[in-house]
């Protein structure tokens, strides 16, 4: 057995990863890495040996959980059918699979799934799959009883992160579980750590599969945009999740969120000659939005209704996306010629105000 400061070093090893390449995509990055066995193995949590290993596949260690914990948590049994997002060498899967009905393994690495293959060769009820990009495209809606990703989302840009949160909903059948973790930048010893490694992961430097974190409320707000139930949210060195996938619900005109939107007219800086036109959209059950001049004159409310499908499109979740839009002509008497600034001010349903304009836009009046 190696010593306890080996172990500590194995795991503030992780944060210091190795350039294997300059290639951008993840899959090249940790094709790289496990080129050889002992770099697959260091970079997954293996500090002694295959026995060692297994262990921690079952029993967890003191940062991830294992399939045991797992399948508690979940209440798995030989009827469950569980995918894991990032399995590298089937840790886990290789000691959850004898203990559930189909166990199936995504990665990007096919150097990984090469190894993982290896692992699980021998257990008929474990399928191995490449994932060609990020995302899980090639799954049905709606086929797994469990999702679960750990240690991997620490390695992704946050919009991959949330692109696989979208698909892991979409998979998983109706209240299906899901566990999902990451490193906690507001734990001290992590926040330590991405101290002292981020003046090397700054501009062009930046490493494909670095280390990255996120706080317990922003893994929080993403599951609950896309549409999951947080039934527990530990908040250690990792940040951890167990969820439920909900039906996925509009947002509530009464939540108590501002409305917000954009301003599409004037451009910022334009030149208004005689009449000036004022129009955008504005979303969360707005009913009305008045525009201003330099924050004492009123021009008049805008019309509401004008049809936005474009919006619509870009905001599903909103109840009356179409109809989103808005506009306003008006003389602006009374306004001398010059610079001024434009206050556009939503409110909603449950009297919540936000000014579109943020008193940032302005517009030059020639008279």
């Amino acid at each position: 057995m190696r010593s306890i400061p080996v172990r500590a070093q194995a795991w503030l090893g992780r944060f210091r990863l190795p350039r294997p390449g300059a290639e951008p995509g993840y899959g090249s990055w940790w094709n790289a890495i496990a080129s050889t066995r002992a770099g697959a193995y260091a970079l997954t949590y293996v500090v002694d040996d295959e026995d060692d290993y297994r262990s921690r596949g079952w029993d967890g260690d003191e940062n991830s959980f294992g399939a045991r914990q797992f399948i508690e948590m979940a209440g798995l049994g030989l009827r469950s059918r569980v995918l894991e997002i990032g399995c590298g060498l089937a840790r886990i899967g290789r000691e959850m699979a004898p203990h559930v009905g189909e166990w199936h393994g995504a990665d990007i690495s096919r150097n990984m799934l090469a190894l993982a293959r290896e692992r699980t060769n021998g257990l008929g009820n474990v399928a191995l799959h490449e994932l060609p990009n990020v995302g899980l495209a090639q799954f049905a809606d709606a086929s797994f009883d469990f999702v679960y990703s750990t240690i991997v989302f620490m390695h992704l840009d946050k919009e991959d992160v949330f692109q696989y949160l979208l698909e892991a909903w979409r998979v998983l059948r109706p209240d299906g579980l899901a566990y999902f973790d990451t490193w906690n930048l507001l734990h001290p010893d992590t926040y330590r750590q991405w101290r002292n490694t981020q003046r090397g992961n700054v501009g062009g430097s930046k490493v494909r599969g670095r280390i990255q974190f996120a706080t317990p409320q922003e893994l929080r707000t993403y599951l609950e945009d896309v549409g999951f139930d947080v039934l527990r949210l530990d908040d250690d060195r990792l940040v951890r999740a167990l969820c439920r996938k909900a039906p996925v619900r509009p947002y509530e005109p009464n939540d108590g969120r501002p409305p917000f939107g954009y301003i599409d007219e004037p451009r910022n800086g334009g030149i208004v000659k005689e009449r000036l036109h004022v129009a955008g959209w504005a979303l969360d059950d707005v009913t009305r939005i008045e525009v201003k001049v330099d924050g004492r004159l009123v021009l008049g409310d805008a019309r509401l209704g004008c049809p936005r499908p474009d919006v619509a499109e870009a905001f599903p979740r909103y109840r009356h996306g179409i109809p989103c839009g808005f506009a306003l002509d008006a003389a602006p008497a009374g306004v001398a010629a010059g610079r001024h600034t434009l206050q556009v001010v939503a409110t909603d349903t449950s009297g919540a105000m936000t000014d579109l304009a943020g008193n940032h836009r302005s517009f030059v009046f020639a008279g």
